[in-house]
């Protein structure tokens, strides 16, 4: 499945989460792997892009049997992803 998404962030994220596959990844550490290494800190928007990234890489992973999973994220709190096989996620 990993070699079939195409370069870029949606296939940073996927090498991210698959090498923790059922474990927790913070939003903090894949915004910090997309964008560190950028001078401008990456764009302002860099949640939105990246819930946006999500959203197709899901519908994509969908397809193979995996899914990707949100916890946290509310009122301050950390989020997380995580990477499962869509049969665990039911």
């Amino acid at each position: 499945m990993l070699e079939r998404v195409a370069r870029g962030q949606q296939k940073t994220i996927l090498e991210l989460l698959s090498r923790r596959v059922g474990r927790t990844v913070a939003k903090e550490s894949v915004l910090a792997l997309l964008y560190d290494d950028r001078a401008d800190g990456g764009p302002d928007n860099a949640s939105l892009v990246l819930s946006t990234q999500l959203y197709y890489l899901r519908k994509f992973i969908g397809a193979y049997g995996w899914s990707i999973v949100t916890s946290g994220g509310g009122r301050g709190s950390a989020t997380f992803y995580r990477l499962i096989p869509t049969e665990a996620g039911q």
